[in-house]
């Protein structure tokens, strides 16, 4: 299965749900995906410096980190200058 980016996605009109229209506003999305890959990334560096029960440990939160920021910056499309 290849996972899709936002260039691929096609948003539908505008749906009734509890009675508000709902849009999906694909900047906010991506500006929220940034903040959380910044966010992210600010948790890694920290995770690196401050004592883990075990070396193991602070691999494994560092792998869940990484695949985190990998899955966001792969598919919002989130380049070097987006975190700038």
């Amino acid at each position: 299965m290849k996972l899709k980016t936002l260039k691929d996605l096609e948003f539908a009109p505008p749906y009734a749900g509890d009675g508000e229209e709902h849009y999906c506003y694909v900047n906010q999305l991506k500006t929220e995906a940034i903040k959380w890959v910044k966010f992210t990334e600010e948790c890694r560096e920290r995770t690196k410096k401050e004592p883990a029960p075990s070396e193991k440990d602070r691999a494994l939160f560092l792998a869940m980190m990484d695949g985190e920021i990998m899955v966001l910056t792969n598919f919002f499309n989130i380049t070097e200058e987006d975190l700038k």
